[in-house]
């Protein structure tokens, strides 16, 4: 391999490792950026994770407060039985009594048709307390129950909501994680080929050295062959200025410069 051809080939990898080291600087721009994005993606992951048990936490609590609503409903149902057959309404039992009791005070009657009347009467006012009593029970179940489910519809409202927003946040979570996996994955395959650069530049450096060692060889082998070269010519000439010396021959200017360069033992006759 001549000097020329080392050169060029020099030349190729020089080129070579260029474009290695835009390679690597391109690649780890991306590895650099991508992290930073991880980074983020893993606080803002963090954030959902938070808000989403957070949320949980209050829906669960709900979740609870839900079941002891209804538990508590059903225990206020349980102390009113209505039965439509069974009750009759207080103001008609009132007329009743009131009729009865008018009749009594202003009608002739027999004795015994008094005290039937006033049985009859007695057994109305029993009913009638009866039926009152159920019917304040009745009405304040019937008070108590819209409250108990005003309450549970409220809950069961804001039990939605927190579902939601719990669902809401898994959900933001598994594509941040998703996300993340994918840019790591990423960030790997260039790893990869960051190695493979690396290994191929170490190549190339060896190569580059190898050929810089035989361009040296090759120089050196050069100047030793011209200085050979050059000496055999400088002593030719020496010959030739000795023989004018001898037949007492004229210098020309060029024998002088050749004169002036070499040394006493150089012009020497002996």
């Amino acid at each position: 391999m001549n000097a020329i051809e080392s050169n060029s080939d020099l030349d190729s990898l020089f080129k070579r490792l260029n474009e290695i080291k835009e390679k690597r600087e391109k690649y780890l721009s991306y590895i650099n950026e991508n992290i930073n994005k991880i980074k983020a993606f893993r606080e803002e992951k963090a954030k959902y994770i938070k808000e989403l048990k957070e949320n949980k936490s209050k829906r669960d609590a709900l979740v609870g407060d839900i079941k002891n609503l209804i538990k508590s409903m059903k225990s206020l149902k349980n102390e009113v039985q209505f039965k439509d057959a069974g009750f009759k309404n207080p103001r008609r039992l009132k007329s009743l009594i009131d009729k009865i009791e008018w009749k009594i005070q202003t009608e002739v009657m027999s004795f015994k048709k008094e005290q039937e009347l006033t049985k009859e009467k007695k057994l109305l006012e029993a009913e009638l307390n009866k039926n009152t009593e159920f019917l304040r029970k009745y009405n304040n179940f019937k008070k108590n129950q819209d409250n108990l489910r005003n309450e549970l519809s409220q809950k069961l409202n804001a039990k939605n909501q927190y579902h939601d927003v719990v669902v809401n946040s898994a959900k933001k979570a598994d594509e941040l994680r998703n996300e993340i996996q994918k840019l790591s994955d990423e960030i790997e395959k260039k790893k990869k080929l960051l190695d493979e650069l690396r290994e191929e530049s170490d190549k190339i450096k060896e190569r580059i050295a190898v050929l810089k060692g035989e361009i040296k060889e090759k120089q050196e082998e050069d100047k030793k062959i011209k200085t050979e070269v050059n000496n055999a010519s400088f002593n030719t000439k020496l010959a030739e200025i000795k023989e004018k010396l001898k037949t007492k021959k004229k210098l020309t200017t060029e024998d002088l410069l050749v004169i002036s360069q070499a040394s006493d033992e150089d012009i020497s006759f002996n």
